[in-house]
């Protein structure tokens, strides 16, 4: 197994990671860690459940922008509300279309 990453690098990963309070992101730092450590992918998506596109974009983030780039949040939401004709209209569709729950109370 040959390292990828300078001990000295791994280190710092070691230590950001356990600062971290969510875990999509000490995930995302695992993953660096244990690539750089010199896994396998196989054996990186045993041990994180996660795919082969996960660990690319964790590892291709970290070659170009370091762990900087690696937390980044790329998704944004949004505050988009219905109208109150489309909330009637939602509303008498799913009263039509959908059978109640046997275990909804009345």
């Amino acid at each position: 197994m040959e390292q990828r990453l300078e001990t000295s690098e791994i280190n710092g990963l070691i230590l950001i990671h356990k600062t971290l309070k969510h875990k999509k992101d000490a995930d995302k730092i695992k993953c660096l860690i244990y690539w750089g450590k010199g896994w396998s992918w196989e054996e990186i998506k045993e041990a994180l459940f996660v795919d082969d596109h996960y660990i690319h974009e964790i590892t291709k983030r970290y070659n170009s922008g370091k762990v900087e780039e690696v937390l980044k949040n790329h998704f944004q939401g949004h505050n988009n509300k219905m109208t109150k004709e489309q909330e009637v209209k939602l509303c008498e569709f799913i009263e039509n279309n959908f059978a109640p729950n046997r275990y909804m109370s009345t």
